[in-house]
């Protein structure tokens, strides 16, 4: 388990299936998101969603076939208060967009969840991808105290966004991995 309310890092190996999605990549109807690692909390009270998760999303509610690569970061535990709401879910994006080329092929999604430095980051070693986002100076990152989830996520007591396809080894690091980091990962893993 991660402490999620200090900085920390989550490298995965994935692999969307065509034999779950098909030969054609899109999403299932009336999803946004698949996941392949995240921790919701807290257990106490329900599971409501988690301060981050790790996977596939769709750039938003009206583009759900526009999918990239993302590391997603949420500012509160349940519902937010309602307005004015001074914070919004954060999302660092892969650059490319995401498509049939990408099934049965394993990626190596490296995130990064810098507390000090306010900044979300996301890597893809294999392809030279990466994305990264910067909420505002007071984002309230929260601890999860619920077990990490593999190949799923929490929404509102519901697991939601489960990952079609294969996921490998998935490390956690209490700490900020750099860009050169998630590229040793990457090169020590292939037996580089």
């Amino acid at each position: 388990m991660l402490r999620t309310d200090r900085s920390f890092s989550v490298a995965a190996w994935v692999r969307l299936d065509s034999a779950v999605l098909g030969k054609e990549f899109r999403l299932p109807e009336g999803w946004f998101a698949l996941t392949a690692v995240s921790q919701p909390g807290p257990v106490a009270d329900a599971l409501t969603h988690s301060p981050f998760y790790l996977g596939a999303r769709a750039i938003d509610e009206e583009t759900p076939d526009v999918v990239k690569w993302c590391l997603e970061a949420t500012p509160v535990d349940g519902d937010p208060p309602g307005p004015p709401w001074p914070y919004v879910w954060e999302n660092a994006f892969s650059r490319t967009i995401l498509d049939s080329s990408v099934l049965d092929e394993w990626v190596l999604l490296v995130g990064v969840m810098d507390a000090e430095n306010f900044e979300i980051r996301l890597y893809i070693p294999g392809t030279d991808d990466s994305g990264s986002a910067k909420p505002v100076d007071d984002w309230p990152f929260w601890h999860a105290d619920a077990p990490v989830h593999i190949g799923q996520a929490y929404w509102r007591d519901d697991p939601v966004d489960n990952w079609h396809g294969s996921i490998g080894p998935v490390r956690l690091y209490q700490g900020v991995l750099t860009r050169e980091d998630a590229y040793r990962v990457y090169r020590e893993d292939l037996g580089g």
